[in-house]
């Protein structure tokens, strides 16, 4: 019997998840995974392994979906971005933005320097930053991340 080309084959969730918990991987983000599997999201895609350890899985939790990777051994940020396709994002955006701003907004003192080595505990606090953005923070989000791309933008003139 055959799978349907959009079935989404799960045999290798597992193998995965033990993958990207690996400690020099992110353990963070797998115990994160397993989090909203337990509490009912749902796998829209998943994949791997591919040539040159690439995997991904997407998770659905509300109106986010929810993106873990791992490429070349390495993981991925944990990303986010809109279920429902007729809203887009100009890309998308670390789950850690979405922590940072659900910080902010309930007065916790979370720094953002270096966005690529941000604190961000997306284990303690994502469910409940994905909650805040599904209550109608996006915009938030929005600014946070094109704060981060102007950045971006002024240090590669500035090396340029």
């Amino acid at each position: 019997m055959s799978t349907p080309r959009d079935a989404v084959v799960l045999t290798n969730l597992p193998r995965f998840l033990k993958h990207l918990g690996h400690h020099e991987r992110d353990p963070i983000a797998s115990a994160f995974a397993m989090l909203l599997l337990d509490e009912g999201g749902e796998v829209v895609e998943f994949w791997g392994p591919e040539q040159m350890d690439v995997w991904r899985l997407t998770i659905r939790r509300g109106r986010h979906l929810l993106t873990f990777g791992v490429e070349r051994g390495k993981s991925d940020f944990v990303t986010l971005r809109p279920a429902d396709e007729d809203r887009q994002w100009p890309r998308d955006i670390p789950l850690q933005f979405a922590v940072f701003g659900w910080a902010r907004a309930h007065s916790i003192d979370l720094v953002l320097d270096d966005p690529l080595h941000f604190p961000a505990d997306i284990l303690a606090h994502g469910t409940l930053a994905l909650d805040w953005l599904g209550a109608g923070n996006e915009d938030v989000l929005l600014r946070i991340n094109a704060a981060y791309d102007e950045g971006l933008g002024r240090s590669a003139a500035a090396q340029g």
